[in-house]
């Protein structure tokens, strides 16, 4: 196959940035069992937090397939933008909420909290990427936070919009036939069952509540806008306010 129908392929285009994004986070399920983690404190930062170079590699590997197949996509920016904009306030508002219950109303259980809390995001969520790796250096700190932004605003919304509203909702109606037949927004309760579901299932447990409502806004904004960019922009805005709000609160664990 070409180089030129490699980059044609809008299969290849809309499914490989995933597929890439994915493979690097799984293999920080490899970083115990092969022993490349050393808890110490003795030891360099990419030794004791090595999942901080695989979201560095996700960040350098993943935008440069985008912008490599950045023709294949039907982009179609339209004037709905603004619903996009929305949908990221409110989806995010509702995916917080149940961690801004649990401190608000002092939820926490003495002796540990029951199993169903997680279900329904009802946890501290403090332990997660806070940067405290890097008080040592300055530099390393604001260099790691730039690409954690940088992660989640624009890779992150990108590859998963790309692959769950750009692929997949057109993928569930037609998997035998020509799916880039189907437009891009066509409705259909198996496109948001399915496409919901495979989006609450890539997260942790307790985030699923949040990712069901969050998917079915987005699926809202993918319907009534017909627009990939403002499901893009909706993802971007939301991971941007959730960042925001895990530095501001300590609630590492969001992100």
């Amino acid at each position: 196959m070409s180089v030129l129908t490699i980059r044609e392929n809008k299969t290849y285009a809309h499914v490989i940035p995933f597929a890439v994004f994915m493979s690097l986070l799984l293999l920080d399920m490899l970083v115990d069992p092969l022993g490349i983690r050393i808890d110490n404190d003795a030891q360099p930062w990419y030794r004791r937090h090595p999942e901080y170079v695989l979201m560095l590699l996700q960040v350098v590997v993943c935008l440069p397939l985008i912008v490599y197949w950045r023709k294949a996509f039907e982009w179609n920016l339209n004037h709905y933008w603004w619903l996009g904009l929305l949908g990221g306030v409110i989806g995010i508002g509702l995916w917080i909420l149940p961690t801004y219950l649990y401190s608000a109303l002092d939820l926490k259980v003495e002796g540990g909290d029951p199993d169903w809390y997680r279900y329904f995001g009802l946890a501290d969520r403090r332990e997660g990427f806070d940067g405290k790796v890097f008080e040592d250096s300055s530099l390393w700190y604001w260099v790691a936070m730039v690409l954690r932004f940088v992660r989640a605003v624009i890779v992150v919304a990108l590859v998963e919009e790309i692959i769950w509203r750009g692929f997949l909702m057109r993928f569930i109606l037609k998997p035998d036939g020509n799916y880039w037949e189907v437009p891009f927004g066509k409705a259909h309760w198996k496109s948001y069952l399915v496409v919901t579901a495979a989006f609450t299932i890539a997260h942790n447990p307790v985030d699923w509540l949040g990712c069901v409502c969050f998917g079915s806004i987005m699926y809202f904004v993918a319907v009534k806008s017909k627009s990939l960019f403002a499901c893009i922009l909706m993802h971007g805005v939301a991971n941007l306010l959730m960042g925001w709000y895990a530095l501001t609160f300590g609630k590492y664990g969001l992100w």
